[in-house]
């Protein structure tokens, strides 16, 4: 949800107030595409980066790891995090490009999020593909560092992440702005 809520403004509330042809003039729509992209990533990273900075100090302080072993395990929570949450914000960037306003976008993409979320799980019985809509069927295999399925894992949230910006590409490209 942090990523939800985190990338729904990339775009939607310049086009909302018709900002966006002062930025066109000065640089593509794909420019300002990616980069709107990349600095929403940057900034959620970032974030979790506090986060979890904050979580391995916790853990020096309360249990006894050493500190090489603690600050491991950090950075490769951090890894699996930076790398799960860039699915979502594409998917995020997707409504972004289709609305014009900051909650607007919030509320359509969670939405969505969620109805597609509870009928992949709905049809999971009859169709066990279908849990593979969302970006979510792939966190459980992303724990486990040492399986040899993690480049498929990695590779499926790329292309997760490819998906729905070349969707979201579409639609802002042949918006009015």
């Amino acid at each position: 949800m942090f990523c939800i809520l985190a990338g729904n403004n990339q775009l939607a509330g310049d086009a909302g107030r018709y900002s966006l042809r002062f930025l066109l003039t000065r640089c593509t729509r794909t420019e300002l595409y990616i980069s709107r992209y990349v600095s929403c990533a940057v900034l959620v990273s970032s974030a979790m980066l506090l986060l979890v900075a904050g979580m391995c100090l916790l853990s020096l302080r309360i249990d006894s790891f050493p500190l090489h072993i603690t600050m491991t395990y950090g950075l490769m929570i951090l890894l699996v995090l930076i790398i799960y949450s860039l699915p979502l914000l594409a998917f995020m960037s997707m409504f972004s490009a289709l609305m014009s306003g900051a909650m607007s976008s919030l509320l359509s993409g969670s939405v969505m999020y969620f109805i597609i979320l509870i009928t992949s799980r709905w049809l999971d019985d009859d169709y066990p593909i279908a849990a593979y809509v969302l970006p979510n069927s792939l966190k459980s295999a992303l724990y486990d560092v040492t399986s040899a399925e993690i480049v498929l894992n990695l590779s499926g949230l790329a292309g997760f992440m490819l998906t729905y910006l070349c969707i979201g590409w579409l639609i802002f490209s042949k918006r009015n702005v």
